[in-house]
């Protein structure tokens, strides 16, 4: 009885272990595709400027490099790039970079999960890559081609390209490569419920991630590892390699979140920045406004105050009516030039308003240049009567020093005659 129970409690915790590690498998799947949302903009960017001046066989590569960070939550642009890199690299006649895109449009229908066209464009790329013996370019295919057949659930397929791909990639010594491929064929072993397949696989994965200091490869390799030993009923191994996995999840997680505050921080950083140095230029653009504007007030009252002091020296009064007019166009132009902000407001730059409040201020200045007019004529009439009037005065002070003259002449003749006698 004991032992039934032991059995029974077993076979409950173990079943409870297999939903954990059910869920681990979507969160695992959650994570992965909101870390590949959360991209290097900066890259993106940096690619998009790029391909403004890339030509020939730089632009096919700017095509490729931008297919592939947008392949996981933007397949339909990757096809849309792989599209453009295959054009140019066609007309190039580059069978190399022509091969790397039509794989990567293959990569597009993949995660779409159109696999049997990815497979059409698989085979597209395998074809070119054997005519210019690219062996890596080969065992890349060949690991695609796997994946088409997986996601097809075509097991034996794609374990035989599965096992192609790894003997290209360790015959290459591509540790990187041969960790990737270990790793689905584990994952292929465990959905064809070969466990201990699967085990042996994954261990040889988890083993390489160490060493390349993978996380992503290694998070994938415990997990396999943590069902496979569930399936197998090694509860103890299976949760093992659980809570390794979930260490390593979190561990993934922390670390592409550091990265994410970062690249937000230097987001800001760089906006800050920006708005600093905004801020300085419009602060220098108003303090020059403003020198101008002052300039223009010491002019204006300049122009104005010697208004009133042309009819002294002399000055005609046409021309003197003459400058009044132009003094005030120009200071109405320049009431326009400050009031073309509040105008643009309360018009909303439409012809007819603004054209009505142009006429206004036409009127103002009719209105101000008969006042100045005026103004100055009275001040000219003013000065007139205030002159003495020496015109008038020097016939009589002539008259009178002629009559004083003959007086005196008059008088010398007399005593002239008295001294005779």
């Amino acid at each position: 009885m004991d032992d039934y129970a032991n059995h029974t409690y077993i076979r409950i915790s173990g079943l409870k272990l297999k939903i954990f590690l059910t869920a681990s498998s979507v969160l695992l799947i959650l994570v992965s595709t909101s870390l590949s949302i959360a991209q290097d903009q900066s890259r993106i960017d940096s690619l998009l400027n790029n391909l403004k001046t890339a030509k020939g066989l730089q632009a096919v590569q700017n095509y490729i490099l931008l297919g592939v960070e947008f392949k996981e939550f933007a397949p339909e642009k990757t096809i849309e790039y792989a599209d453009k890199a295959i054009q140019i690299a066609t007309h190039l006649s580059d069978k190399k970079h022509l091969a790397w895109a039509i794989r990567l449009k293959g990569k597009g229908y993949k995660y779409q999960q159109k696999y049997q066209e990815a497979k059409r464009y698989f085979l597209q790329s395998l074809a070119l890559e054997e005519e210019i013996n690219n062996s890596r370019g080969i065992a890349e295919c060949f690991e695609e081609l796997g994946d088409a057949y997986k996601g097809r659930r075509e097991f034996s397929s794609a374990l035989k390209y599965y096992k192609k791909a790894l003997d290209l990639f360790e015959k290459l010594e591509d540790k990187r490569g041969t960790m990737v491929v270990l790793n689905n064929l584990a994952d292929t072993y465990e959905m064809e419920d070969q466990f201990k397949n699967s085990v042996t696989f994954a261990t040889k994965a988890m083993d390489l991630a160490m060493q390349l200091n993978d996380e992503r490869e290694a998070n994938r390799a415990t997990l396999i590892l943590s069902k496979s030993y569930a399936d197998l009923e090694n509860y103890e191994n299976a949760y093992k390699f659980y809570v390794l996995h979930t260490e390593i999840r979190d561990s993934i997680a922390r670390r592409e979140k550091a990265k994410e505050i970062a690249a937000i921080e230097k987001k800001f950083e760089e906006e800050r920045r920006r708005e600093l140095a905004a801020q300085e230029e419009r602060e220098a653009r108003t303090y020059r406004n403003n020198l101008q504007y002052l300039v223009i007030f010491i002019f204006f009252g300049v122009v104005f105050g010697g208004l009133f002091f042309l009819p002294q020296i002399g000055i005609p009064d046409k021309i003197i009516s003459t400058a009044i007019f132009l003094s005030l166009f120009l200071g109405v132009q320049f009431m326009l030039l400050l009031l073309s902000p509040i105008s643009e407001k309360y018009t909303g730059g439409n012809p007819i308003p603004r054209l009505a409040l142009n006429a206004f201020f036409a009127y103002i200045l009719l209105l101000i240049n008969r006042y100045f007019d005026r103004r100055i004529k009275e001040k000219v009439f003013e000065d007139d009567k205030k002159k003495p009037k020496k015109n008038n005065l020097e016939p009589t002070d002539k008259v009178t020093s002629a009559q004083e003259n003959t007086n005196n002449t008059q008088e010398n003749s007399q005593i002239a005659v008295s001294n005779s006698k």
